[in-house]
């Protein structure tokens, strides 16, 4: 098998076009318009024919919505209205290495706020720098000994959500488990992904789950389940009856009742979800077929719950080119700094000469709105796009035929058209950096693209004492109440710690047992002018600034008209012995 992806990828030539073991599947996208299409599976002994059904009702299969049949005149296909609802995603992903630049590709109406994915096959490390576009990643479990396994949750960047550790009830031979909090309206939403292995113990899961219901479970709280459990629902097995039991005396109840596995002609449904329906009375259970994996994914849509627009992804900026520089020195060169001379506090003096200075500085640079670069995915050719529209009615195919060779067939598929989009990428991003003028910022631009390294002006919530703060002034007090008493907690333990007298153990103690005799008085000389003027002139022309702004750039600039009062302030600092608070 010989693949020459440069070529394919000039040409947007798509894997289709490869033949492989003896099958050549002609899939024109004409044919795909066709009342009926045929799959000529052909063996060295004999050829057989499968006639699939029309690619119409394979299409309605794909797009089947499972509706709410406690409340069906309160639920309806989703619209345009339901995109601003609360959407869950779950799949069983089978390794999701490799599969992110596909997934993003699926959503057809929703775009799901939660990505839970089980049996993603990473480890911490890997999972740390794996990033999907649009999302966070909210909690993980990720197996150490075993291989493949382990769950995680990405939340939406739009979403505010806590982090809930139930790593102490992992075990990676029989239940895995990871969980978010949410907090939308006036709603308490708690969401776990679970994993229970195949050969999982069915008795340490179920022991395991009611402690953590036990420990999550209020009259207020909205939990949702969704994972693979490997415990078929479309069978009335004793495991599921105990399984339904547990969870209905916390009121959650399985929603899914299609399958969610289908191979070698053979259907299951052991990935589920389980919600609360006196919480959440209207909402609609979809199952997505994208080829991705052998298990379908489930989109769960709850109307009940509304999620604000998404803020839009920009920051803001000094506008610091040419003429502004210019206005900024000329509104300069007609300050007299005659208010400065006049004052005798050094509090006084300083807040004169910075009120002026961020006066004109902010009158000079406005603000503007930028928005980060992000590339577009060109890499994605006319091609590729073919070729994953193919692999998914090859998945289909795969669903309802029993033949290994034809399976061997669609394994060799999505791997070829795997190697070829990362290749296309590879090339597009080449291209990019050898065609810039500033490949240093090129690649940069690139490395925070593929990172989801996007700027934000705003300051991001935080966890104090297991609650959300978002204020930004109670952040700020909460800071400054932890720095300015945290050296008092340190002392008290110390003391609490040292059987000895507080005077022994007080720091300056030690050092008046040093420093017998009197230490020397310090003569401090005037600064002129030409210092002030050199050291500001030794400062790195950098663009890195403070809380006031103020660049060493825009430090060296304003130079000639700040040096004569910033000299007489560093004198009068001198001379009174008082600094600037």
């Amino acid at each position: 098998m010989d693949i020459k992806l440069d070529k394919a990828l000039n040409n947007n030539l798509t894997a289709r076009d490869v033949k492989y073991q003896g099958y050549n599947i002609n899939r024109h996208p004409k044919n795909i318009k066709n009342a009926a299409f045929t799959a000529n599976c052909v063996n060295n002994n004999c050829n057989k024919i499968h006639v699939i059904k029309d690619p119409k009702i394979v299409k309605q299969d794909m797009e089947t919505s499972y509706r709410n049949l406690d409340h069906p005149s309160k639920t309806s296909v989703p619209s345009k209205n339901s995109k601003m609802a609360l959407t869950i995603f779950h799949q069983n992903i089978r390794g999701l290495h490799n599969k992110i630049e596909e997934l993003l590709n699926c959503w057809s109406n929703e775009i799901p706020h939660l990505l839970c994915f089980t049996d993603h096959h990473l480890r911490d490390y890997e999972i740390m720098n794996s990033f999907i576009e649009g999302y966070i990643l909210g909690t993980k479990y990720c197996r150490k000994n075993c291989k493949h396994g382990g769950v995680t949750i990405f939340v939406h960047e739009m979403l505010t959500y806590l982090n809930t550790d139930l790593a102490k009830f992992c075990n990676e031979h029989d239940f895995e488990v990871c969980a978010v909090k949410l907090q939308i309206s006036s709603s308490k939403i708690i969401v776990l992904c679970v994993y229970i292995p195949p050969s999982g113990n069915v008795e340490y899961f179920s022991t395991s789950l009611e402690q953590i219901l036990n420990q999550l479970h209020t009259n207020s709280t909205n939990i949702i389940i969704c994972g693979d459990i490997n415990i078929n629902y479309l069978d009335d097995t004793n495991n599921k009856r105990q399984l339904d039991d547990l969870l209905a005396s916390y009121g959650l109840y399985s929603i899914v009742d299609f399958p969610t596995r289908s191979k070698n002609c053979s259907s299951t449904a052991i990935d589920n979800i389980f919600i609360d329906k006196f919480k959440n009375q209207n909402y609609t259970i979809n199952p997505l077929l994208n080829g991705l994996s052998d298990h379908d994914a489930q989109i769960l849509i709850l109307d009940k719950l509304k999620i604000k627009n998404s803020r839009e992804h920009h920051y803001t900026k000094r506008l610091i080119n040419e003429i502004t520089i210019s206005d900024f020195k000329l509104n300069f060169s007609y300050v007299s700094w005659d208010e400065i001379f006049t004052k005798d506090s050094v509090d006084a003096i300083f807040n004169c000469f910075l009120n002026t200075y961020l006066k004109i500085f902010y009158h000079s640079f406005p603000f503007k709105k930028c928005h980060p670069i992000q590339f577009k995915k060109a890499w994605i050719t006319t091609g590729i796009k073919i070729s994953r529209q193919h692999r998914r009615y090859l998945y289909l195919l795969c669903r309802g035929i029993k033949n290994p060779k034809f399976s061997s067939y669609y394994e060799t598929y999505c791997k070829i058209l795997a190697l070829v989009i990362k290749t296309a990428k590879k090339l597009h991003y080449n291209k990019l950096i050898t065609n810039s003028n500033n490949r240093v910022k090129t690649m940069w631009n690139i490395v925070k693209t593929e990172t989801q390294k996007i700027r934000k002006d705003e300051i991001s919530p935080m966890n104090v004492d297991e609650n959300v703060v978002e204020d930004h002034q109670t952040i700020a007090n909460i800071f400054n109440t932890y720095f300015t008493t945290v050296t008092d907690k340190i002392g008290t333990n110390k003391l609490a710690n040292i059987n000895v007298s507080s005077d022994e153990v007080y720091p300056l103690n030690y050092l008046y047992q040093v420093f017998t005799s009197q230490f020397p008085s310090i003569k401090l000389t005037p600064v002129t002018s030409q210092e002030i003027r050199e050291i500001i002139k030794s400062l790195k022309w950098k663009n890195s600034h403070g809380y006031d702004e103020i660049s060493m750039k825009i430090s060296t600039i304003s130079s000639p008209f700040i040096v004569s009062p910033l000299t007489y302030i560093c004198n009068r600092m001198l001379s009174t012995a008082i600094f600037s608070t």
